[in-house]
């Protein structure tokens, strides 16, 4: 039977520290991949804005086009200002080239569906075959029967698929313009291709955000994952982002009733943090990791959806100089001493306790 973990997504500090990079030791290790984990996690626990090593995970946009509208994504949702473009696979091979003697894994996802990309597949296998995990996150909707075995066989370590519902009915609420069984039917074969081929990657996970329309359905979600062969589903607790500054009634159509899976309470305002922020830990996002999207843009991470922090572009400077450049230590500064000024950090829910 498929796994079952989470609920609110976040992990401790220990926890943290190592479920990236100590899963894919034994495969992905480098000395020079482990004195860079080593310098990285010291210049976080000792909260040094200018970071002694590298990013040793990368979100990579390799496009930020999309086919679905779901309400709470500013893709979706019709928020984002920035152009819609596709990443170019030479820019991405020097990325690669660039942080590979650091990086443990990288993730092909941010704010577009990632299989968009004609060159996805060759993105995979040449970060893989530089011995890097690579993750995807997809909608699951453009593959096509010939792609199964490319998914199946290009490198990628682990593939989350976002279905959040175990119906037709269900699903539609929240995945508007999707189609729940072409994504069922995908993921049949993803599995079959698989253990046809007797191999353990792609770990298949069944991302199910859990929502007040969808909740009843938890356990025939499991059920579902399962009956298709995936690996896990991940319960994940839904955020009322800081951009969609919604009223009390329209937050109350998107938040469990189960406080389990609920980290809001409802003001008279709208949604708000129920739990506190905890002291003094800042976000692990500007220490350990970067996001670089379509066009080169360096941004904190994919909450700032807009790129309204850029500390410079990828493919024109590189990303180890950016990495350690003003722009970027004055965000850790900031983000260490006066995180509430930051509006793109002060509503997030990673530090949440």
């Amino acid at each position: 039977m498929a796994t079952v973990r989470g609920r609110h997504h976040r992990y401790s500090s220990i926890e943290r520290l190592i479920r990236d990079p100590i899963t894919h030791l034994p495969r992905r290790h480098t000395l020079p991949r482990l004195l860079n984990l080593i310098s990285v996690q010291v210049s976080r626990l000792l909260k040094l804005p200018r970071v002694i090593g590298y990013p040793y995970n990368i979100l990579i946009e390799p496009t930020n086009a999309c086919n679905l509208k779901c309400p709470l994504c500013p893709t979706g949702a019709g928020l984002m200002t920035r152009k819609v473009g596709f990443m170019d696979f030479d820019n991405y091979k020097a990325l690669i080239d660039e942080m590979a003697p650091f990086l443990y894994t990288i993730t092909l996802a941010n704010l577009g569906e990632p299989l968009l990309h004609p060159r996805i597949f060759d993105m995979a296998e040449y970060a893989s075959n530089r011995n890097i995990a690579v993750y995807l996150s997809t909608n699951a909707h453009f593959i096509k029967r010939e792609d199964i075995l490319r998914l199946v066989t290009s490198g990628f370590e682990k593939i989350d698929i976002s279905i959040d519902g175990a119906s037709e009915q269900t699903y539609q609420i929240f995945r508007r313009g999707g189609d729940f069984h072409r994504v069922i039917k995908t993921i049949e074969l993803l599995s079959k291709e698989r253990n046809k081929r007797r191999r353990k990657t792609p770990f298949l996970n069944f991302n199910f955000i859990v929502m007040r329309h969808n909740e009843h359905e938890i356990e025939n979600a499991q059920k579902l994952a399962t009956k298709l062969g995936m690996d896990n589903l991940q319960l994940i607790a839904v955020s009322i982002p800081h951009y969609r500054k919604m009223s009390k009634e329209e937050a109350l159509k998107y938040l469990p009733t189960n406080p389990e899976y609920n980290r809001f309470k409802i003001g008279r305002l709208g949604p708000e943090l129920r739990e506190k922020r905890k002291e003094g830990e800042a976000c692990i996002w500007a220490f350990t990791r970067s996001v670089v999207n379509w066009d080169g843009t360096v941004s904190p991470c994919c909450i700032d959806y807009d790129c309204t922090h850029q500390f410079g572009n990828a493919f024109d400077e590189g990303l180890k100089v950016i990495w350690k450049n003003n722009k970027y230590v004055s965000f850790r500064k900031k983000l260490l001493n006066e995180i509430n000024l930051i509006p793109v950090c002060s509503d997030c829910s990673a530090t949440i306790k």
